[in-house]
């Protein structure tokens, strides 16, 4: 009886070289084949293809999972990034920094400009900046805080925004 396998060894002993008394040898130790029937073979063939194909549907199951998901978060992006969210109210930030206007060194003109130039609506707003108590902070109330920063005797920037 021929099978498909019959094609993987030789058809004949003659073929492998062995000699006659080895070939004997070996014959004696070792039961005969068994006959496996075409049915049988048929059988094992299929059972075979359907654990293959089973393999290759769940890997197919979890490649159109993997591909769904990324296809729906690849669209969520493209949706925030066409459409980003309402800005919320900013609220304003709080003053920064904290003047010394009894003994202010040169720093503290340096923060005021800094903020002045940073943050002019909220410079404005702050009571805290109005070293010489005019109606808006500016450039001479920073010169106050320089000339009281680098005076020889101790002076305010209060007593100098007054003078």
């Amino acid at each position: 009886m021929s099978t498909e396998n019959d094609n993987l060894s030789p058809t004949s002993p003659d073929e492998l070289a062995i000699p006659a008394g080895l070939r004997a040898a070996l014959r004696g130790s070792m039961p005969p084949a068994p006959v496996i029937g075409h049915a049988l073979d048929a059988a094992i063939v299929h059972m075979a293809r359907e654990k293959f194909a089973e393999r290759r549907r769940g890997r197919m199951i979890r490649y159109s999972l993997f591909a769904a998901t990324a296809a729906a978060a690849a669209s969520v992006l493209l949706f925030f990034s066409l459409n980003p969210l309402a800005p919320t109210a900013v609220s304003p930030r709080p003053a920064a920094i904290a003047i010394n206007t009894t003994h202010p060194t040169i720093l503290d003109a340096f923060a005021l400009a800094r903020e002045l130039r940073d943050h002019p609506q909220l410079v404005q707003q702050t009571a805290a900046y109005h070293v010489t108590h005019r109606s808006r902070v500016d450039q001479h109330d920073i010169d106050a805080l320089a000339g009281a920063a680098v005076a020889l005797t101790p002076v305010s920037a209060n007593s100098e925004a007054t003078q």
